[in-house]
Order: C-alpha cells, then sequence, then structure tokens
C-alpha cells in the first residue's frame, strides 16, 4: 500500500514514520521516538524515488552512522514541512532502549540534522555524490573559516577588557539551552574579564593564568551538572578563552589554558 503523506504538525508524534525530502530529489524515511523539549528521530537505511509504501518503510532497518551507531538525532526547534508523517506504530522493545541521552546526536537545527542524514545516505548509496558533498563541505568549511577569522582580527583591533565584560556572550545558546544555562555561562566570562581588569594595566601573567584556568573549571561543573556542551559549545568556549588571554599577552597554544576541559 502506498502512502499518501501529509504535512507533519508540531510536535513529532512517538512512533510516527516520517518521510522528508533529501537534498538530491530522494526521500529518506526517519522515526521518531522520543517528543519532550525538542524530538529524538532514528533514521532509516534507505532511501526512494517515489513516496514509500508503508510495507517498505516497516521492512527498513536503523542507518549506521560512520561511527558504526545507529543515526540517532535530536533537535529542539518545531518539524519543518518537508518532515511528512506517512503512518505510526508502537515502538518496540528495542526502539525503547534506544530512548535515553547516550548515542544521540544534537543538532542545532532540523537543516543541520538533515545535511548529517543526507550524507550518511550518500555514503551507503551513492559514493560520487558523498565524496563530491565532502569536498563542497570542506571549501564551505574554510570560506567560513576565513570569514571569521577576518572578522576577529577587525574585532582584536578594538577590543577591550571592559568591553568583553560587558558582552552578551553566547547569543546562539539561547535557542537550544534554558536561560539559566546561557545567564551561567555568560557570568563566566563577565567574572573572569572583571578580575582580570583588577590586576591592573600590567597584570601578573600567573594570576592571569589562574583566573583563565579557572573558566574551564567553572565550565566543567556546568557541563557535569547541565550536560551543556557539544561540539559548537566546545569551540565558542575556547574561542573566547583564547580571546581573553590575548587582552593580556597570553595565548591559548596548545590548550594550555583548556587542556583541563572535561567536554
Amino acid at each position: 500500500m502506498r502512502v499518501t503523506s501529509k504535512v507533519s504538525s508540531s510536535p513529532a508524534q512517538v512512533g510516527g514514520n516520517y518521510t522528508v525530502l533529501l537534498k538530491n530529489g530522494m526521500i529518506g524515511a526517519i522515526r521518531a521516538i522520543e517528543v519532550g523539549v525538542g524530538q529524538t528521530f532514528i533514521a532509516q537505511n534507505r532511501w526512494w524515488k517515489t513516496a514509500p509504501s508503508m510495507e517498505e518503510i516497516s521492512a527498513c532497518v536503523p542507518l549506521q552512522s560512520a561511527s558504526g551507531d545507529i543515526f540517532k538525532g535530536w533537535f529542539k526547534q518545531d518539524l519543518p514541512a518537508n518532515f511528512c508523517l506517512a503512518s505510526s506504530s508502537t515502538l518496540t522493545d528495542n526502539e525503547k532502549r534506544h530512548c535515553r541521552p547516550e548515542g544521540t546526536s544534537v543538532f542545532q537545527s532540523p537543516e543541520e540534522f538533515m545535511a548529517y542524514l543526507y550524507l550518511d545516505l550518500c555514503r551507503n548509496f551513492d559514493r560520487n555524490a558523498f565524496v563530491a558533498e565532502i569536498e563542497n563541505r570542506k571549501k564551505e568549511s574554510e570560506a567560513r573559516l576565513k570569514l571569521a577569522e577576518a572578522r576577529r582580527q577587525k574585532r582584536r583591533q578594538r577590543l577591550t577588557l571592559a568591553d568583553f565584560a560587558q558582552e552578551k556572550h553566547f547569543a546562539k545558546w539561547s535557542k537550544m539551552w534554558p536561560r539559566r544555562v546561557v545567564s551561567m555561562a555568560r557570568t563566566i566570562f563577565r567574572d573572569a574579564a572583571l578580575q582580570l581588569i583588577e590586576l591592573g594595566e600590567k597584570p601578573n601573567k600567573s594570576k592571569c593564568r589562574t583566573i583563565l584556568k579557572r573558566i574551564v573549571s567553572k565550565f566543567n561543573e556546568l557541563e557535569r551538572d547541565e550536560k551543556c556542551i557539544e561540539t559548537e559549545e566546545r569551540e565558542e568556549v575556547v574561542a573566547k578563552v583564547q580571546e581573553l588571554a590575548e587582552l593580556v599577552g597570553l595565548d591559548n597554544k596548545d590548550e594550555r589554558l583548556t587542556g583541563h576541559r572535561d567536554w
């Protein structure tokens, strides 16, 4: 029986089988296993040229990512229009065992979830497209890094410790994490900047290092309590430690200031 998909409503439906339109025009399938603050999906290891039947979707096995684990992803935002509910069924016992944080990839958006889903499906079913996608992402990453570095250089020319202390850091975090987490992260850096200011115009380098390393220790505590530091958050925290270090004549080469992080 060929399914007639309907545009999904948000949040997702536990046990719902959703068809998704991929970048190359093929149709993939994902299955919702958890819904709450955000939603968690398991991806299926198949794609189709036309809408699959319920039997075809039911016969699917979970997609494995490059690490060998099943492709299981979470995002907080509403379902986009191309996530279409095709059918639903009760979760199996094996699926219920996956209803836990372990092994779940956290995505910043449904679009990022889809991008990684497409890449892993290409790895299995279209090697040429997979290689092309990897190369395209490499070029895009290099362009973003170049632009980001230019912006950082411009920022460094005018940034002061007082400016740093007054800035509202981690604006993007508010889309993913509770307000209290964002507030605590901002407080850690603001307090560190103020402590560095108190050391005067020619601060003792050893005292500066102690303050900067304490930032990471506090983020270790935050991560332990909130489980909030994923790849993007980690990179942003380390970059801000480096930025703050440069304002007092230090650097984070070889992670000499952040090497004790637990995230």
